[in-house]
């Protein structure tokens, strides 16, 4: 098996052989997917590995070449820049093909208009929910549909014989229930494009979420006390709930796939 730095070699090996590829005009759709298959394989080993150091922009290099393959040019100026972005003393690319890209359009660039200049194209990040973050997305699905049935459920209690005191919580529960869902439902545009502003609506989220459960597993446990009521397991369940959105919170401050995935403006 390969060791990371080694995968990484391997990606200026297959960057040099795109360019001869390049050159030779023997660049096809069948060809342009070989060399992306390779690369994905490799970007999941190693691109969020922050030891490998500045050398993982060897991954959006090779990247921004195939983009250029395909007609992407947008992509591929995004691509150039987060390579950029890691350069540290002594980095280039070693693709002559993208250098001379690059030649060409600071060319275009100093014969556009000012406004042309001062355009940027929206930085896009479109690799797959993957990982925890494929398990976050059934949850952020499930979430809404789950509190819409709770509502609904609470709702149709038969709250004949129940004092004012339990009426008053079913009550709350299910205004809560309700606008959690909207926050749930609202969050899906900006998680589904990766907007950077899906990290803040997913803070709110699951804080509510957790803060909401914690209260009423408290209140209703209290309840259960004070009028003897007998438990159906209803507060522990709701105690769980919100630890597990806890444990989501910390995931989502600490995940690098996270950070390098909600990065649309």
């Amino acid at each position: 098996m390969k060791s990371k730095t080694e995968e990484l070699e391997s990606i200026e090996k297959s960057i040099i052989a795109l360019d001869n590829h390049f050159k030779n005009t023997q660049l096809d759709s069948a060809t342009i997917t070989r060399f992306q298959t390779t690369l994905d394989k490799t970007a999941e080993k190693v691109q969020y590995d922050e030891t490998l150091g500045s050398k993982r922009f060897r991954l959006y290099e090779m990247q921004a070449l195939i983009e250029i393959a395909k007609g992407n040019f947008s992509r591929a100026n995004n691509f150039i820049n987060d390579a950029r972005s890691m350069f540290v003393s002594g980095d280039s690319f070693i693709s002559d093909v993208l250098k001379e890209y690059i030649e060409n359009s600071n060319n275009t660039d100093d014969e556009s208009t000012d406004e042309e200049v001062t355009t940027k194209p929206t930085k896009k990040y479109n690799r797959k929910l993957e990982g925890w973050l494929a398990l976050y997305t059934l949850r952020l699905v499930v979430l809404p549909l789950y509190l819409l049935y709770e509502a609904i459920t609470t709702a149709n209690l038969d709250t004949s014989g129940f004092n004012e005191t339990f009426i008053n919580y079913i009550s709350i529960i299910i205004v809560v229930d309700v606008l959690i869902m909207l926050l749930s439902f609202g969050s899906w545009y900006f998680y589904f494009t990766k907007k950077t502003f899906t990290k803040t609506l997913i803070f709110v989220l699951e804080s509510s979420f957790a803060a909401y459960q914690f209260i009423a597993g408290y209140w209703l446990t209290s309840l259960i006390t004070n009028y003897s009521l007998e438990s159906d397991g209803t507060e522990a369940k709701l105690y769980w709930y919100g630890i597990v959105s806890i444990i989501w919170l910390i995931y989502w401050f600490r995940s690098k796939r996270v950070r390098a995935t909600f990065v649309n403006q």
